[in-house]
């Protein structure tokens, strides 16, 4: 199948400070509609996360440092002028499926750093066989009703 199947579930709970830079994203379309993305900080004033999140968003409120989403150390609230979506986001075929939220200038701490991306280079390694931790705001088990 060409679609999303599933989800990320029975994980376990973060430790304050362990994934710095995970950020919750509180989106809001309008008045009445509001839903929930996780982004990932990439510099002291931006945000990366999914075109599908941000796609018809008027207002973002951006929560930092927080293991909970009601434990922000830190949080912004932006409009749509801050949300820049890739050129090419294609909704049906789900590329480029990317965009970027530009908040204001955030000062690092033992719970808010930039996620460590690779150098640019010409080739990249596939990193096959490695192990890999997925951070997120998901249930920590099928049963449980919290977030």
């Amino acid at each position: 199948s060409n679609g999303i199947d599933g989800r990320i579930t029975n994980g376990k709970r973060a430790d304050v400070g362990q994934f710095p830079y995970q950020v919750g994203l509180s989106l809001k379309k309008n008045r009445f509609s509001t839903s929930w993305c996780g982004g990932s900080l990439i510099s002291p004033r931006w945000v990366l996360t999914a075109a599908h999140c941000t796609e018809g968003i008027a207002e973002v409120t951006v929560y930092l440092g927080a293991t909970e989403r009601t434990s922000a150390e830190v949080k912004h609230t932006v409009r749509r002028d801050d949300i820049i979506i890739h050129a090419d986001w294609d909704t049906r075929k789900l590329t480029n499926d990317i965009s970027l939220i530009r908040i204001p200038s955030t000062s690092y701490s033992s719970r808010i750093s930039a996620v460590r991306l690779p150098a640019i280079a010409r080739s990249y390694s596939l990193y096959t066989g490695d192990r890999v931790i997925a951070s997120g705001w998901g249930l920590t088990s099928d049963s449980s009703n919290t977030v």
